[in-house]
């Protein structure tokens, strides 16, 4: 939630930014572009979560046990990317 108000105020202040260039207020612009480096370095950043060794076997059984065997590169590193966002609380991209 915190990452979406953070690029909804990243995108509001380079919105301003970019009206000040195209009235050539090249001041305006350059102020509005350190704001928002200022409030991007304010908000908080989330830790990375990575997986335990035993996740890692669980996840290798479980796609051992869905492939039958027949490992296919791609559903390997689809399985552990969507356990990564599990973790890190990042929904699914659409």
């Amino acid at each position: 939630m915190v990452d979406d108000i953070a690029e909804k105020i990243r995108v509001r202040i380079m919105q301003e930014a970019y009206d000040l260039a195209g009235r050539n207020d090249s001041e305006g612009y350059n102020s509005v572009k350190v704001m928002c480096s200022d409030v991007l370095a304010l908000l908080p950043r989330r830790k990375w979560v990575g997986l335990t060794d035993a996740e890692i076997t669980e996840l290798h059984h479980e796609i051992k046990v869905r492939l039958m065997g027949t490992y296919k590169t791609e559903d390997i590193y689809r399985a552990i990317e969507a356990k990564l966002r599990e973790k890190n609380g990042i929904k699914e991209e659409t």
